[in-house]
């Protein structure tokens, strides 16, 4: 039904329909097409009692079914100048979560209505608010509502607050600020007090000039890496040397390669102990893996996992290389296990994939990880997991005690061997296959 179908009659009834379970749904998709005109509806309905009782989830997560939830996402979209009276009452209320909230559409309606409060909330003291404007931000900028009123009005806040961490203590400042403008943000974040160890938000400015593909200076870049070089084991200094190291790749000189392979070394070297060595490894892992990445994005392979999986979507995996099936297979088995264990991958995969995934893993050159996996196998016997992974599934959840004591004594150990960090040889396998890498994204120029 078309907007000029709908009288103010059927709209009425419609926001009404909003707080009937069984009409939610209907009601919500026809409101979609009412445009402009449902917003007085929608704004008288927010002051009904039964909004504040239904719209949030204990401990305050918005119940996305409720009547607030969808009244604010309509009101959100419409594009209307007037949607943005209620969120404004709501960040001056006195409850937490509904004033979280207002904060938060009122970045994302982004419209000239919600400049001035948005700007006291950006320029204030409150950083809770501020990280729900600045998350609302990014949802205007996304859906493409924010006017250039509006963008014009938050430059310079965001300007204020590049080195202004927000309610998660992560900046996002600079990555708004090249989504709005990425020739000015690249003039700003490019200065000596932007790029430089006493900022906090250091990873967070480089990040922003990668995404914006803006190549840092060698004068700038590479003394900056010879800074945080010697830190590497902090967390904080790795992460920012590892957006360094990616400005590196995509801006090189001839000492790239020789540079980036000289941080793939082992983390446990240089240090006296074992409680050193185990301090030190997963920063340093994370330095590895940083430069396996820029290693890769040297040989014009960025963002390429996000293609192939893509493609296998599309496509099907017989669509891929084997080089790059390999890289599928081991990384889809690494981020199953680190996230849920042995159990979850012998119930979901291994029946599919396990002697794939075994091959894949000695292929880029993880056979310590791969003789764990083949050992978790064998518990099925020596021709490992059936074939059916329905079959698979069905004897797992009939192991022995002793087959289950295998699999938990395996998941209770290190499933990824120390001397082994698959990030960093997935990279590297890509960049020295990367002609069987065909189709994947080149480095942007």
């Amino acid at each position: 039904m078309s907007e000029t179908e709908l009288t103010d009659a059927q709209i009425a009834e419609l926001v009404a329909g909003l707080f009937v379970p069984w009409k939610i749904e209907g009601c919500y998709e026809r409101l979609k097409t009412a445009g402009d005109r449902a917003v007085p509806f929608l704004v008288s309905a927010l002051e009904d009692p039964r909004i504040p009782a239904t719209a949030f989830i204990s401990p305050g997560l918005l119940n996305s079914n409720s009547p607030y939830y969808l009244i604010s996402d309509l009101l959100e979209n419409s594009r209307s100048a007037d949607a943005a009276a209620p969120f404004v009452e709501y960040v001056n209320g006195p409850d937490p979560r509904f004033r979280q909230d207002g904060a938060l559409r009122l970045g994302a309606i982004g419209l000239e209505t919600c400049i001035e409060p948005m700007k006291r909330i950006l320029t204030g003291d409150d950083r809770d608010l501020r990280g729900y404007v600045l998350m609302g931000i990014e949802r205007a900028l996304t859906s493409g509502r924010a006017t250039p009123e509006f963008i014009g009005a938050i430059r310079p806040c965001l300007v204020d607050l590049l080195k202004v961490p927000d309610r998660f203590g992560q900046y996002p400042a600079p990555g708004l600020l090249v989504r709005i403008d990425a020739q000015y943000a690249t003039r700003t974040l490019l200065s000596p007090d932007h790029l430089s160890l006493d900022n906090p938000g250091l990873r967070y400015v480089i990040a922003a000039l990668n995404d914006a593909g803006s190549p840092i200076p060698h004068a700038s870049l590479l003394p900056l890496i010879d800074q945080l070089e010697p830190l590497a084991g902090e967390y904080r200094r790795s992460s920012e040397l590892n957006e360094a190291l990616l400005a590196y790749a995509r801006n090189p000189d001839g000492n790239a390669e020789a540079r980036l392979r000289g941080l793939l070394k082992p983390p446990d070297e240089g240090a006296e102990t074992e409680a050193a060595r185990a301090w030190l490894r997963p920063p340093l892992e994370q330095v590895q893996t940083g430069a396996a990445r820029a290693l890769a994005a040297l040989n014009g392979l960025e963002d390429f996992d996000r293609e192939l999986i893509r493609i296998e979507i599309d496509e099907g995996a017989g669509a891929l290389s084997g080089a790059e099936r390999n890289f599928r297979m081991a990384s889809m088995y690494y981020w199953e296990v680190m996230n849920d264990g042995l159990w979850q991958y012998l119930e979901c995969y291994a029946a599919q994939d396990h002697g794939a995934i075994l091959d894949a893993l000695r292929a880029i050159g993880a056979p310590k990880t791969a003789q764990v996996l083949e050992t978790a196998g064998n518990v099925f016997g020596p021709e490992g997991p059936p074939s059916d992974p329905v079959k698979c599934a069905e004897m797992v959840r009939s192991f022995s005690d002793a087959q289950a004591e295998i699999i938990s004594n395996l998941n209770q150990n290190s499933l990824i061997p120390d001397d082994e960090n698959i990030e960093m040889l997935l990279y590297l396998y890509a960049a020295e296959h990367k002609d069987e890498f065909r189709a994947c994204a080149s480095r942007p120029s």
